[in-house]
């Protein structure tokens, strides 16, 4: 269901495609270098690593099971996902892994309350996205001041107005 949200707004643009073993990749202008990047859902054991080390939230997982996280707008968006350097991938297809979300939320260094929240994105490490752990409220925060921006009834909605600033 994202993932054709995200292909719809991808398509307007008339991009190249090239599929590899772990990513889609989609461009626009020039040849080699790929505008967006769509990773390959995870399988169920997967999402159970990734919740043995930080609970998921229900909505994310349905989300990784679909798309291993996304960088959108040469990186301009992302969305995380779960590094996979599994054996047999070329050079090339380790070269495109999603920012880790493990370790992005890991870190400490944020304006809000990092254990109120589950980071699942970013535009440009200037706003975060976030699932709030309690209501599962998905929200954009100003990463310099901690502010809620926004807040979002799923994580569609967010993707989707994201989205339609840029295309």
């Amino acid at each position: 269901m994202i993932k054709e949200l995200i292909l719809k707004f991808i398509n307007k643009k008339n991009c190249n495609y090239k599929k590899l073993k772990n990513v889609e990749l989609y461009n626009e202008i020039q040849k080699d270098v790929w505008d967006h990047h769509l990773f390959k859902g995870l399988e169920e054991k997967e999402i159970e690593k990734i919740n043995n080390t930080i609970p998921i939230p229900n909505i994310y997982s349905d989300f990784l099971k679909e798309i291993n996280g996304c960088n959108l707008l040469e990186e301009e968006i992302l969305f995380y996902g779960m590094e996979k350097f599994e054996k047999g991938l070329s050079q090339m297809e380790k070269s495109y892994q999603p920012k880790d979300i493990v370790w992005e939320n890991r870190q400490s260094d944020y304006n809000f309350d990092i254990e109120k929240y589950f980071i699942i994105g970013e535009i440009y490490e200037e706003i975060i996205f976030v699932i709030d752990k309690q209501s599962n409220a998905v929200l954009s925060i100003n990463v310099d001041t901690g502010k809620t921006i926004k807040t979002y009834n799923d994580l569609y909605a967010l993707i989707k107005h994201q989205l339609s600033k840029y295309f």
